[in-house]
């Protein structure tokens, strides 16, 4: 069933959004997106619905879960077609239940591979695995990453060689030493020296950086962004970063600027100053939304120039896109839960 229409009288949507129609879709968490087409679990009858949603507004198709099952991921698979990774719970002999992930085409639901075993839930970025902490706020046991066009295990920390730090739209990398190295499949993309600041590296799973670039926490708790493709050391000292695919920039603080990479030139294309407390919301379209307290500064990302964002006559509550696919479809916060924006049509 397609997600409901909601009226957004008393929302100050952006001009980036004029022509779209909000939608419903149930979700309570910020879904992963790719290809335009966005996931997210709703909770419905005692368990878990997961249903793709096309930039459109159309419900592509269901898969049902448990309700700890929980964990999923997208991915690219083989020839890059895209795919919704999910966890699922499998009984066994001594009535335990194992943890299983199965790959589905993101657009038909057709199974790709799986399930396949993994050591306990999702733990990201990507597709890797881990089982859970002993206790709260524990480390968890060794991590295990899947290759997105089989479902193979390719990096296994137990066999202590090297630390998985995240799966990417079909790039695995790895932590051997003082060494980072990009894998895709049997294939080494790339190699450099862990990036200074970098001592254990550990990636936040969030999707702002979509799959184009990584984030590698420091320990000041900082971030230094690597091109997931070359391996380049893009931006360093962040404090929030996001990336815009329409127009191949990244947008990042770092507590006294925000500037603007172009990750074709590696180049810094722009900086504004910014205050200590700004971050970086969201990108996409050629525009950057950056929160500042209460305050909300919209730039173009080709250029840094300052935009309107919103009506500036319109009253009420500010939405602020939490992700924006290629499609100019958008995600937004309203009443607890998150909304989405469909393609603008054209007038």
């Amino acid at each position: 069933m397609d997600p409901v229409p909601v009226d957004t009288t008393g929302l100050r949507m952006p001009l980036q959004l004029d022509g779209s129609d909000a939608v419903d879709p149930g979700w309570e968490v910020d879904p992963h997106h790719l290809e335009g087409i966005f996931l997210a679990p709703v909770e419905s009858d005692g368990a878990l619905a997961f249903t793709p949603i096309d930039s459109d507004g159309t419900a592509l198709w269901t898969a049902r879960r448990p309700l700890a099952c929980a964990g999923f991921t997208l991915t690219l698979g083989a020839d890059g077609a895209p795919l919704a990774v999910l966890n699922d719970s499998t009984p066994t002999a001594d009535a335990l239940s194992a943890t299983t992930a199965t790959a589905y085409d993101l657009r038909t639901g057709e199974r790709v591979w799986g399930p396949v075993d993994v050591p306990g839930p999702h733990q990201g970025p990507g597709l890797v695995y881990a089982s859970p902490p002993a206790e709260a706020m524990g480390e968890t046991g060794p991590r295990l990453a899947l290759d997105a066009a089989s479902g193979r295990v390719i990096a296994d920390e137990r066999d202590g060689t090297a630390r998985v730090v995240a799966e990417r739209h079909g790039t695995v990398v790895l932590q051997e030493g003082d060494q980072l190295r990009a894998t895709e499949g049997d294939r080494v993309l790339w190699e450099i020296p862990v990036p200074e600041g970098v001592d254990r590296a550990q990636s936040p799973p969030g999707q702002s950086l979509a799959g184009a670039m990584l984030a590698l926490r420091t320990a000041d708790e900082r971030s230094t962004i690597v091109d997931l493709t070359t391996g380049a050391v893009v931006a360093t000292d962040v404090t929030s970063a996001a990336w815009d695919a329409t127009t191949g920039t990244l947008v990042a603080t770092d507590g006294t600027r925000a500037w603007a990479v172009d990750a074709q030139t590696g180049e810094t294309s722009w900086d504004v100053p910014a205050s200590p407390d700004a971050r970086i919301v969201s990108a996409g379209g050629a525009q950057a939304y950056l929160r500042d307290g209460d305050t909300i500064h919209v730039h173009n990302t080709l250029t840094g120039a300052a935009n309107p964002g919103y009506e500036p006559a319109m009253e009420g509550t500010i939405a602020v896109p939490r992700a924006i696919a290629t499609t100019g479809a958008a995600t937004f916060a309203h009443e607890g839960g998150v909304l989405l924006a469909t393609t603008p049509t054209l007038p």
